[in-house]
């Protein structure tokens, strides 16, 4: 291959052997190349030299029209091995016959391919008959691929073991073949060879010339600020935030139809997780107000116990909840919505500039979040046999394949959904019956203004009607025992995830019915709880048996528990294996470090739940929006003001092992994060961003923080039973409901309970507000972006490894980074101290 050596590319190849039709061999090479097209055929090339010789002179050629070629060194035809076929033993070189390798080649230009990419070379091409086929490269990002001849057998294995692998052609089978790939990274063509005679290490230096012809891909016409890929409760609250802050929004999802589809349990809130969904709502998002609107039954979880752990939590009707929500988002200002599934992204110059789909339709944007959830790359799980999807039904997501292409990495976790019950088989006189709370607990601080009208189907409660009262649905409770656990235990080699089939981690918090039965063997049973799924539906979701188990042995199990011998599976439990991508990649705002503009909320960033992934859509949304709208001044939350600057931190210092769940126990100043001061907290940070908080929710906020004003001045000048009341409230055993009556009708019961907290626990809440001045100390000490700590002599390795790796922004992060130590955060000290003298 010396022609290599010359730009001007002296050899030219003649017509002759070259199939009727395509005589110019460049004309026929472009064709190849531009239009990924297969003129030839193994009759029209066969084995000859020559020939060989002809095209890869043509295809090199037609390349250079569109690529400048300025140093080449190196490559000489010793360096290309023959091709032979151990089978045969028919070896050319025993003939006298030289064979160079055909190349197949695909440059990366642009804006990256999508399948069959717009920037990617494919050549289809036969030499020496069926037995010595060229492999079909599909177009990938950032994977360019060379390789020699090799039989359809081989093409077969290969396929198998991927093709969108760097380089998967069958390395380190013994069959006498060889690859030849080449990558265009940062305007350098990187060459290299697999075989038993690697050339090694050579590098072209290219720059572009031309545009490089591609697929034809259909541009939408409106120019987007801000594009949400996926639907879900990440992704809901992603595109309203965005869009409330005056950005042309966009949502691009795969269905339309499931947009915020509770795939797992028709509830929201908990412990923590109801924290975090008041705290979404006082920041302007719409899960709560959502609940409140759609739910069936509302309890307020560890009620006798301290207010820090207090917890709401809701059973919603699923399909309501589902279609109101999508009504919302088609009735938002500055929110369109599109279907369709994104292959890849539009990056240039490290950022984002839009997506593709698989369609063929490119829409542009100046910040885009992912919110793909379990559907990249999902496998689904049923006993032994599985399938694609990220849900039940749906279809999955190829986009992490793009992502790695792009320079992320990517890991795999696993959870997993029990099976639905027809409420009809259930004999619910065996199980224990759980009613929700007689004065029902709601999510929003602005649940006043549900109404509900003719026209809202899909509205369930209207709490803005003083005489409206809530039929609440049961809940049931029953329990495994020892026959159940002994059925699981016989099948246990028909579980995917014990058999070897699942290589996801999955949520120890939250384990399957398999886990439970093998890591608590003492445990005689375990509670399950039968929720129901709406007030129009008779199916039931089994909260506490999350199995992969085969059809028939869920079917035989769930027989074995009281209630349920009769019971029929309308839906299979089933495990789901989905890429993620580690959440150490991130800024605190949820930006990407290796691509501006480029944002991830929700499970791709290793959580678990809906409310977890709701809480980093919205706060994905609200700084996407800052960025587009050129503030240098981002939303972060500390971990002293919310559960979610909790997760977040949580997320971006330490990274996850298993799929993250938010627990009360993670904050460390839980008492000033309770679930009934959201508001006070969140709201008036929300409301310094322009349009993130609507004006009736500013209006609410400001009267409930002037009543609230107003009964601490009371409270503070009132005495009851000869003591003054602030003393008085101090007793463990004194609450406000036994105030007389003309007390307790100057305030609302929510704000009777705010002052009754923050009375009672006053030393406490002293305490954790004096914790949080001495820790903002480090957390305001600013930590170089550029800083180096390998040069930081006494870190530990580990120290150094894993801070280079997170890049912690101030010193209050890089404390709580996985490895680092008190003595490492000493060291870093110092150091600062030294550097600023």
């Amino acid at each position: 291959m010396r022609f290599l050596k010359r730009v001007d590319l002296e050899h030219r190849a003649s017509d002759k052997g070259l199939r009727k039709g395509h005589g110019n061999p460049r004309a026929a090479a472009a064709e190849l190349l531009f239009h990924r097209e297969a003129p030839f055929t193994d009759q029209a090339i066969g084995s000859d030299q020559r020939q060989v010789d002809r095209l890869a002179a043509a295809i090199i050629e037609a390349l250079a029209e569109h690529f400048v070629f300025p140093q080449v060194e190196g490559l000489e035809a010793e360096d290309i091995v023959p091709v032979r076929d151990d089978r045969t033993g028919n070896h050319p070189a025993k003939r006298g016959q030289r064979h160079l390798i055909p190349i197949i080649l695909q440059i990366i230009a642009g804006a990256g391919p999508r399948e069959r990419g717009p920037n990617a070379l494919v050549l289809r091409v036969v030499v020496g008959g069926e037995k010595q086929e060229l492999a079909v490269i599909e177009g990938k990002a950032g994977t360019a691929l060379g390789n020699t001849a090799f039989s359809k057998d081989d093409a077969q294995l290969a396929g198998k073991k991927g093709l969108a692998d760097d380089m998967p052609f069958l390395e380190g089978h013994d069959r006498g073949l060889y690859c030849l790939g080449f990558h265009l990274e940062n305007g350098t063509l990187r060459w290299k060879t697999r075989g038993r005679k690697p050339a090694g290490g050579l590098v072209f230096h290219v720059e572009q010339r031309r545009p490089f012809p591609s697929n034809p891909m259909y541009t939408y016409p409106k120019n987007y600020d801000v594009i949400v890929v996926g639907a879900g409760h990440a992704g809901t609250e992603a595109a309203l935030a965005a869009a409330r802050l005056g950005c042309q929004t966009a949502i691009l999802t795969q269905n339309l139809d499931t947009i915020a589809q509770m795939s797992c349990n028709p509830a929201i809130g908990g412990l923590a997780k109801g924290h975090m969904v008041r705290e979404i709502d006082a920041l302007g998002g719409v899960m709560g107000i959502n609940t409140d609107a759609t739910g069936i039954q509302f309890r307020m979880l560890n009620a006798a116990k301290g207010p820090s752990v207090r917890a709401p939590r809701a059973q919603a009707d699923k399909k309501a909840y589902q279609f109101r929500l999508k009504w919302v988002l088609e009735s938002a200002e500055n929110l369109d919505l599109h279907q369709g599934n994104v292959s890849s992204l539009c990056v240039a110059n490290d950022a984002i500039a839009g997506v593709e789909t698989s369609l063929g339709l490119r829409l542009t944007a100046k910040a885009v979040i992912i919110t793909t959830g379990t559907f990249m790359r999902g496998l689904l799980h049923v006993g032994l046999q599985n399938q694609k999807g990220g849900r039940m039904g749906d279809s999955l997501s190829t986009l992490s394949d793009h992502l790695k292409e792009l320079g992320f990495e990517v890991d795999r976790f696993k959870t997993g959904t029990p099976c639905r019950l027809n409420g009809r088989s259930i004999d619910f006189s065996s199980c224990e019956i759980q009613h929700g709370d007689t004065n029902p607990p709601r999510f929003s601080f602005i649940s006043e203004q549900i109404r509900r009208d003719e026209h809202e189907h899909h509205t369930l409660n209207d709490w803005s009607d003083p005489m409206f009262h809530m039929e609440q649905v049961p809940c049931w409770t029953t329990y495994t025992n020892a026959r159940t656990h002994d059925l699981i235990r016989a099948n246990l080699d028909k579980s995917p995830m014990y058999c070897g089939r699942i290589e996801g981690v999955g949520p120890r918090y939250c384990p399957s019915i398999e886990d439970k039965v093998v890591r608590f063997a003492d445990k005689e049973r375990h509670q399950l709880f039968l929720e129901p799924e709406g007030r129009h539906t008779r199916e039931f979701y089994v909260n506490g048996i999350s199995t992969s188990l085969p059809y028939e042995v869920q079917l035989a199990f769930i027989r074995t528990i009281p209630g349920l011998q009769e019971a029929e599976i309308i839906r299979p439990g089933y495990a789901v294996e989905y890429d993620y991508c580690p959440p150490t990649q991130l800024q605190p705002t949820l930006e990407t470090k290796r691509v501006s503009g480029l944002y991830f909320a929700g499970q791709i960033n290793g959580t678990s739940g809906y409310e977890e992934a709701a809480a980093q859509g919205l706060m994905a949304g609200i700084n996407a929006g800052i960025k587009v709208s050129g503030s240098s001044h981002p939303f972060i939350l500390g971990r002293d003001e919310a559960y979610i600057g909790v997760m977040i931190d949580d997320l971006v210092s330490k990274g996850v092992i298993e799929p993250y769940r938010m627990f009360t126990s993670r904050a460390e100043y839980r008492l000033l994060l309770r679930q009934d001061n959201a508001d006070q907290r969140l709201s008036p940070k929300g409301d310094e961003i322009s349009g993130l908080l609507s004006p009736e929710r500013r209006q609410a906020f400001n009267e409930k923080k002037a009543a609230v004003e107003r009964l601490h001045q009371t409270v503070a000048n009132a005495r009851h039973e000869g003591l003054a009341l602030p003393k008085w409230f101090r007793r463990p055993e004194n609450v406000y409901q036994e105030l007389p009556a003309e007390l307790r009708q100057l305030a609302t019961d929510a704000i009777w309970q705010l002052i009754e907290v923050d009375l009672k626990y006053q030393g406490y809440l002293n305490r954790q507000r004096d914790m949080v001045d001495r820790t903002k100390k480090l957390e305001n000490l600013r930590l170089p972006i550029d800083l180096n700590y390998q040069a930081i002599s006494g870190l530990k390795r580990e120290a150094q490894d894993r801070l280079q790796h997170i890049q912690p922004k101030t010193l209050g992060q890089a404390s709580r980074v996985s490895g680092v130590t008190p003595a490492d955060i000493g060291i870093i000290a110092v150091w600062l101290e030294k550097r600023q003298r």
